[in-house]
């Protein structure tokens, strides 16, 4: 019998959220279009929640002493971090939805871009490498699933390049591809894993390793 950690029902959390968020994100044509569409607040307040269980699920992680440990689980938890925070101005970009409409300074929506043009591909690089990482080790997921959590994190990050970094429009389905790495989340958080001797977490998982 596979005993629940604390980290488990935080990475199914995540998976979920993300999931709704990414498939009731608005599709409109243009930027301005979609801050106004009252769908906005709800999904991205969806994505960030998604975002702040997963950083939550790997801080847990960590301090349990499972999952790909080391310097992988620390990046990690850094570039989750900074797409949380990028999340958090990608909510409240909304209040400048009239001051774009009438062509004003737009410093939220501002500083959604910028933490967007860094914090999209970083947290693509550093989630495609704890899913790799984890899936090598048997700390976190499997191969299995490795290509839906590689994908789930790879499609919004080239789509955050190609939007912020060179201007590219109607390449927003991609963004939807997070639902992907939701998925690969909520299948990592019910799997058996491996914990390595002498880990903290190996006494209280003795008898998830001997389901596993």
């Amino acid at each position: 019998m596979i005993r629940i950690a604390s980290w488990r029902p935080l990475l199914i959390a995540a998976g979920i959220l993300m999931i709704a968020g990414a498939m009731t994100h608005p599709r409109d044509p243009s930027m301005q279009q979609m801050l106004m569409n009252p769908v906005w607040v709800p999904s991205h307040a969806l994505m960030l929640a998604g975002y702040v269980a997963l950083l939550a699920s790997l801080l847990v992680l960590r301090r349990s002493g499972g999952g790909p440990v080391g310097r992988w689980m620390q990046i990690a938890i850094a570039g989750t971090a900074l797409q949380t925070l990028e999340a958090f101005f990608h909510l409240i970009s909304v209040v400048d939805a009239e001051r774009m409409q009438a062509g004003h300074a737009t410093p939220v929506f501002t500083a959604h871009m910028v933490l967007g043009a860094l914090g999209y591909p970083v947290f693509a690089l550093v989630a495609m490498a704890l899913v790799v990482a984890g899936a090598r080790t048997r700390t976190l997921g499997t191969w299995w699933i490795a290509p839906l959590g590689i994908l789930g994190a790879l499609l919004p990050g080239l789509a955050g390049v190609l939007v912020i970094w060179m201007g590219t429009t109607g390449v927003g389905v991609l963004f939807a591809g997070i639902a992907l790495f939701g998925l690969w989340a909520i299948l990592a958080a019910v799997l058996p894993v491996r914990v390595a001797a002498g880990s903290p977490a190996a006494p209280r998982n003795a008898a998830a390793i001997a389901g596993a």
